[in-house]
C-alpha cells in the first residue's frame, strides 16, 4: 500500500540493495537530511521526498535501522548498499570507495 515505495521495500528486504536500481543514480545535496535538500534525478526517478519516505517506510516494515540516502555526486561505480547501514551525508563528494565501505557501501 505504499505505491511507488513498494519496489523499494521489496529491494530492501534482501541482504544487499542496488542503489542504481533504486534511485537511477540520483544525486542529493548536502542538506537533504534537514529536509531542505534537492535532488538531481533523471526523468522517471523518485523526487527526494518520495525516496526518503520509501526508505523510512521500508525501515519500519523490515525492522532495519533507517538506511538513509547517500549525498554524493559521484557514487562509485559497481557499488551496492548494504542493508542496515547508513551512509547518509557520511562522506564528502569525491570520497574514495574505501571510505564509503566503512559506512555499508560495498564496492567490487
Amino acid at each position: 500500500g505504499y505505491g511507488a515505495c513498494d519496489a523499494e521495500i521489496d529491494m530492501i528486504g534482501g541482504p544487499i540493495r542496488d542503489v542504481k536500481s533504486a534511485y537511477q543514480t540520483c544525486t542529493f545535496s548536502e542538506s537533504v537530511e534537514a529536509g531542505t535538500g534537492t535532488s538531481i534525478c533523471p526523468a522517471g526517478s523518485f523526487p527526494i521526498s518520495t525516496a526518503r519516505g520509501c526508505e523510512e517506510a521500508a525501515a519500519r516494515i523490515s525492522g532495519l535501522q533507517y538506511i538513509g540516502l547517500v549525498a554524493s555526486l559521484d557514487w562509485p561505480q559497481g557499488c551496492t548498499y548494504a542493508a542496515g547501514k547508513s551512509a547518509f551525508n557520511e562522506r564528502p563528494v569525491g570520497a574514495p570507495a574505501a571510505d564509503w565501505a566503512e559506512h555499508g557501501v560495498v564496492c567490487q
